[in-house]
């Protein structure tokens, strides 16, 4: 069963000033699309993305991603940097896999001292709905493991998130091979070859028992 992204929320990341309820983005089941003018936050909606699942930002000024423990003070609402003594900058994700509701926050805290801004690493939180309350998923494996296998798998990445690349620069269109392999990672194709194989055997066994048993009557 494929992922359903119920949410996504900011608190004070970019131009997402505020809390995770006052930036939440709530998706229905299908196809959902974001639309904004320019400057109005869909490429740092991209960034929470990818500093969730990679710890990376793309640095629109520089034109290359970034570790983004290098960029948290770049990523912090200018807002919140101005009124707050301290404040949290995340992202937060709520998503349902195989019947399971999880909530995946990816945050650092900030605070000034002395006029000076700090802030801690970047820290992960990964949570799993059961018997209507949060558990906290604590082991780092098991984290890794919801987030590159049950939230975008990592075979899946490469076409799921897209930053100003286009299909010719990610796929060889010149080579049926590479396509083949494309549209195999995308669709599952292999998975149906597969199934026409093992129908056709099927018939097969089926049609040589029906001729025995029509000789044998």
């Amino acid at each position: 069963m494929a992922t359903l992204i119920k949410s996504v929320s900011f608190q004070n990341f970019y131009n997402y000033y505020g809390s995770y309820e006052d930036n939440e983005y709530r998706f229905t089941h299908g196809i959902n699309i974001i639309n904004a003018d320019n400057n109005m936050g869909k490429s740092k909606f991209y960034n929470g993305i990818m500093w969730l699942i990679q710890d990376q930002v793309y640095d629109s000024d520089l034109k290359c991603f970034k570790d983004a423990n290098e960029s948290l003070t770049k990523m912090a609402s200018g807002k919140a940097k101005a009124e707050k003594k301290e404040f949290e900058i995340g992202v937060r994700v709520v998503f349902k896999n195989e019947g399971v509701t999880y909530t995946i926050k990816k945050y650092a805290l900030f605070k000034t001292v002395d006029s000076v801004l700090g802030h801690t690493s970047s820290k992960l939180d990964v949570m799993k709905h059961e018997n209507n309350a949060d558990i906290p998923i604590l082991d780092t494996e098991q984290q890794k493991n919801i987030i590159n296998r049950d939230f975008i798998p990592l075979a899946l990445r490469p076409y799921a998130l897209l930053q100003g690349e286009s299909m010719d620069r990610l796929v060889d269109l010149s080579s049926i091979k590479a396509l083949s392999q494309t549209i195999d990672t995308l669709a599952g194709i292999s998975t149906l070859k597969g199934v026409c194989e093992l129908t056709k055997s099927l018939a097969k066994r089926a049609e040589a028992l029906y001729k025995q048993v029509d000789r044998e009557n």
